[in-house]
């Protein structure tokens, strides 16, 4: 099996594996077995990610900003405790460091967007299941956002995204129901569009495979 092969098994076998633990078991162990995995594969890339520009922050937080507004009219209001704002703080960090900074650079921003959705699904009982499916397009496209923000600022742009975003999401709660689902799937594709269209003008530089396995940094498409 080659260096590809292996990485690929290795990403399945961390999705499966984080599937599992934080369908049956903790969401904890879950979490914290998506840093280590996504530290092996990170370290051998060898991928150095663009630097965040001054350009790129405005839209890191007005991203998960927007993708609220929506939903607002079916919230109730909640109050998060302090230690599940830091847990999900650290989910969004450990999910960014996979997603986008493990896979994004070898399956592509559809690809990673698509794998984000699926672990997101909920396997523990048939209604579950359900109704986690019917929000696959909501995490497909909140992860392909992230990843247009990554491919830009690398993850760490991504992750203050998603940081914010699970922070806001924390004080309020959702009726699951035809309503709701909707108006978050609305939502995400008005961000997404937001979120491209923003970067296209901003022309921030990105990075570029080479054949020889290092990157060059390519502006405005070039």
């Amino acid at each position: 099996m080659g260096r590809e092969g292996v990485a690929s098994a290795a990403w399945l076998f961390a999705c499966l594996t984080f599937s599992v633990l934080a369908n049956f078991c903790s969401s904890e162990m879950a979490y914290l077995t998506l840093v280590l995995f996504s530290a092996l594969l990170i370290v051998g890339k060898r991928v150095d990610p663009p630097p965040i520009r001054k350009t790129d922050l405005p839209i890191a937080f007005i991203a998960p900003l927007a993708a609220q507004v929506p939903s607002i009219p079916f919230a109730a209001r909640s109050a998060p405790s302090a230690t599940s704002s830091v847990f999900m703080v650290a989910a969004a960090l450990a999910e960014e460091l996979f997603y986008r900074g493990a896979l994004l650079p070898d399956l592509g921003n559809a690809m990673q967007a698509f794998v984000f959705a699926l672990c997101h699904m909920r396997l523990s009982d048939p209604v579950s299941l359900v109704s986690s499916a019917l929000l696959v397009p909501h995490y497909f496209l909140l992860g392909f956002t992230l990843g247009l923000l990554a491919e830009r600022g690398g993850w760490p742009i991504s992750f203050a995204a998603h940081g914010v975003y699970n922070l806001l999401s924390l004080h309020y709660v959702l009726p699951f129901d035809v309503s709701t689902v909707t108006s978050l799937v609305l939502g995400d594709i008005a961000v997404t569009a937001l979120t491209a269209l923003y970067l296209r003008a901003a022309k921030t530089p990105t990075l570029q495979r080479m054949p020889c396995g290092c990157c060059r940094e390519v502006k405005d498409g070039v």
